[in-house]
């Protein structure tokens, strides 16, 4: 029997929205926990808004350039083979700089004996801004025998190097350094005499005992002046970096030069020989900054809590009100 007075559609409604609020708290908690970026960087072949963007569209956070010196472009590589990568910087006070970076796609075969790897470096270090005219580099390869894959007892190899440009020679590979079912060869490059630009290494593994079993590589890598005044690489940052998604490359630069960088942008040569990309800008990275210390998420929970507690608080206040005293 309820006591003259009590509202229980009002105390039912209450308990409701107190439930549904903590609810929602919860799973608005779960949600920033799980969803909050490190970094706001891009985020290639996604589909709707990212979290940044519904912070920024809301006003709770705003795009800021990210620390460093960074300067990044990215371009299609959904063909196997040698893109040539040509950067261009204007600095502040006017002045330009190219330089080249080579980038070579080459998807192995899983199932047959096929090159798995192939690097160069210079001095031991991959970087690839090392290489400049007139260094030794190192190329190593590295390919797989399939478990019950016929023949490919007897490997031998050669390299050729070559630009678009016209340069072209080879190089013989090393007689092969089998470890189970792993072959590892390797050549020396020499570049004395060769012109800045980039170079394409195409690989090419034959079996002895039938040369008409052939597979192939690719590698690539690009010369460049050693003294690139009055532009320079920062200290303490990734100098060029190609990151290598399967159908998408991203190229980012961290250079300076006097008076900062007003301008970078890069012309991309496909491996057909065409051009892909004709001045693409580069930009600096931006990351999230928020307006105030409570992302959305957190302020949403906050708002909810309050509302649970005020519809808990009126619950009581209405019990106590419309509730008789027993004498």
């Amino acid at each position: 029997m309820v006591a003259e007075g009590q509202s229980r559609p009002g105390k039912r409604i209450a308990l409701v929205s107190a439930v549904v609020s903590l609810a929602l708290l919860s799973a608005l908690l779960f949600y920033g926990a799980l969803s909050k970026p490190r970094r706001e960087w891009c985020e290639d072949m996604r589909v709707g808004p990212s979290y940044g963007e519904v912070l920024v569209d809301c006003g709770f956070a705003e795009w800021a350039p990210a620390p460093g010196n960074g300067y990044r472009a990215a371009f299609e590589a959904r063909k196997d083979g040698f893109y040539q990568v040509n950067v261009t910087v204007r600095s502040g006070d006017g002045r330009n700089l190219t330089f080249y970076v080579g980038h070579a796609k080459d998807v192995p075969d899983q199932d047959t004996f096929d090159v798995r790897n192939a690097t160069i470096s210079k001095d031991g270090l991959k970087d690839l801004w090392r290489p400049n005219p007139g260094d030794t580099l190192q190329l190593d390869v590295n390919a797989l025998r399939p478990k019950g894959t016929s023949g490919w007892q007897n490997v031998s190899g050669n390299a050729t190097v070559s630009s678009l440009g016209g340069v072209a020679f080879n190089v013989s590979l090393s007689a092969p350094v089998v470890t189970g079912d792993n072959y590892a060869l390797g050549a020396d490059i020499p570049t004395a005499g060769l012109p800045v630009g980039a170079y394409a290494v195409r690989i090419q593994l034959v079996d002895q005992d039938n040369t008409t079993n052939v597979t192939e590589g690719m590698a690539a890598f690009a010369l460049n002046p050693a003294d690139l005044s009055p532009f320079s690489f920062p200290a303490n940052e990734w100098h060029v970096v190609v990151s290598r998604p399967f159908l998408l490359a991203t190229l980012t630069v961290n250079i300076t030069g006097p008076g900062g960088i007003a301008a970078a942008s890069i012309d991309v040569i496909a491996p057909n020989g065409s051009l892909q990309e004709n001045d693409k800008p580069m930009v600096h990275p931006l990351i999230l900054r928020y307006r105030t210390q409570v992302d959305l998420p957190m302020m949403t929970a906050a708002i909810l809590s309050a509302v649970a507690a005020a519809a808990l608080g009126t619950w009581a206040w209405r019990k106590k009100r419309l509730v008789p005293r027993r004498s």
